[in-house]
């Protein structure tokens, strides 16, 4: 199927920037419904790479990864070249063949392909530099702040979305597609680094941000402790 036609794009743009709830909820279920038209293409790729991380995660590599440095230093050779050439071979695609995700044809099957073997080997090389540079005590110093941001991934998920559909919702400022990338690099890096100094306040206090500790307590079915400090006490 064609994309979104530039008329389509407008009435897109209008809706969530001054549109009424009903219709920003109808639109957004729209898109869900078409993005979500490819899952059996890529849902095989998401679990996959679950359960490669479930795999590395038993496996002891980040609680031993003292002993296992010289096996990041090994993935990082193989996987950034790899991540780097693949990613950069779909951006060429896309520059000069005009990709459309939607289009069944042998461009959008040699991304697809190309893919989900770069943008995982991408990802892994990242990871695997984050934990080099971790190793040495002048990244750490630089690197710490972002350990809490990730202890609170699901709240700053959450707040980063509260956050932004105020800034360019209709229902808040209103400011969808009026924002080109460079302006708004502005309110990524204010967020951002609102949420820096947020969840380093809130963990000297707590244990868990509040999402996962609602997530955490729903999976073992009581209430656990959020003070740092303070026993478990259960609902029943």
């Amino acid at each position: 199927a064609a994309g979104p036609t530039p008329a389509a794009l407008a009435d897109t743009r209008r809706i969530y920037a001054h549109g009424p709830w009903r219709a920003r909820f109808a639109e957004r279920y729209r898109e869900w419904a078409c993005f979500n038209a490819a899952a059996p293409f890529y849902l095989s790729r998401i679990l996959g790479l679950f359960l490669s991380g479930m795999c590395v995660w038993r496996a002891g590599l980040f609680h031993e990864l003292d002993s296992h440095l010289a096996l990041v230093r090994r993935l990082l050779r193989w996987a950034l070249p790899i991540g780097l050439a693949g990613n950069s071979l779909t951006v060429l695609l896309a520059i000069v063949w005009r990709y459309k995700p939607f289009e069944p044809n042998l461009i959008t099957l040699t991304v697809w392909v190309v893919g989900s073997v770069a943008v995982p080997a991408l990802s892994l090389s990242y990871a695997a530099l984050v934990i080099l540079a971790f190793q040495q005590p002048r990244w750490r110093r630089g690197l710490l702040p972002f350990v809490a941001v990730g202890r609170m991934a699901l709240t700053n998920y959450l707040l980063q979305s509260i956050l932004c559909t105020t800034l360019f919702y209709g229902f808040g400022f209103g400011l969808f597609g009026e924002v080109g990338p460079l302006v708004g690099l502005v309110p990524t890096l204010a967020v951002y680094s609102l949420q820096v100094v947020f969840s380093e306040l809130w963990l000297r206090r707590f244990r868990f941000g509040p999402a996962e500790w609602l997530w955490r307590s729903a999976t073992y079915g009581s209430w656990q402790p959020l003070r740092t400090g303070s026993r478990h006490y259960s609902k029943r």
